[in-house]
């Protein structure tokens, strides 16, 4: 590694670390040393027995020439946290490559979020291959799991899908899981009819589902009209809110239909936690 990137990589440990050990979050044991190559750093974070440690190991990995091996050692750790950590860093480094193995298991762990997590992973990764096991995954028990399965379907699947996805989502019992329904038959071409049903989520009982919805609102490109339509919906919806987290997802959603984007971007879909 060149200096300047070993300076970042030590930079990047420090910063991670820091605010765990401003608040007191790390608990006493061994002392954390982060002099040496960022390689041994990164082995001595990725084996602390702390796994708030480990976490951050995962979290700084990508950044660092070993990081690949490091990840996918931490991505069968036995905290759901640092499999989770593990997993979004694999996805940062191959995105647009192979799918490692062990993302596609994580499909299958016993922790709804290391599922949850697993889907969108395959999604960002966008390897085709990886089809099969997010077919499978839309039977998942959680509702989570369900709908990022069928968002990274959206990214993966062709359009000769719509049917069998729209068929399933009609199927599908779970407003939240509908999201990433509706974000797959988007991506895949059927906006009119997707962005309706959307629109229609901002009204749910749930506060979950409105938070979702606008959010998904707020990522997707659509035309002037129906920017000008939706947002008229979206601050009558603000006016009558009584949950502040969806109030602010809603002005998000309001700002970003106020905007005309001029390229196509790439988003990743704000995790909602149950």
């Amino acid at each position: 590694m060149t200096r300047r990137r070993v300076a970042a990589a030590h930079s990047g440990f420090a910063e991670a670390l820091a605010p765990l050990v401003e608040r007191g979050a790390l608990p006493k044991g061994r002392a954390l040393s982060l002099d040496g190559a960022p390689g041994r750093v990164l082995a001595s974070l990725a084996t602390d027995r702390r796994v708030l440690v480990r976490r951050v190991a995962a979290q700084c990995a990508p950044a660092v020439i070993e990081g690949p091996r490091w990840l996918m050692l931490l991505a069968g750790d036995k905290s759901a946290e640092v499999r989770c950590a593990a997993i979004d860093g694999l996805a940062e480094l191959r995105q647009g490559g192979v799918c490692p193995r062990v993302v596609r298991r994580a499909l299958a762990d016993h922790d709804a979020l290391v599922r949850t997590t697993a889907a969108e992973a395959v999604g960002r990764i966008g390897d085709t291959r990886a089809l099969a096991a997010l077919w499978r995954a839309l039977n998942d028990r959680s509702e989570l799991v369900r709908s990022y399965a069928a968002a990274a379907l959206g990214r993966l699947a062709g359009k000769h899908h719509v049917a069998r996805l729209t068929a399933l989502a009609e199927r599908e019992v779970s407003a939240l899981a509908r999201i990433g329904f509706y974000d797959a038959l988007y991506m895949l071409g059927e906006r009119k009819a997707t962005v309706a049903w959307t629109v229609d989520l901002l009204a749910h009982d749930d506060y979950r589902v409105r938070c979702a919805a606008a959010n998904l609102l707020s990522a997707w490109r659509l035309t002037t009209r129906a920017r000008r339509r939706i947002k008229a919906v979206v601050e009558q919806r603000i006016a009558r809110e009584q949950s502040g987290a969806v109030r602010e997802a809603l002005e998000r959603c309001g700002r970003a239909l106020a905007v005309i984007p001029s390229v196509p971007h790439v988003r990743e879909r704000s995790r909602v936690r149950q």
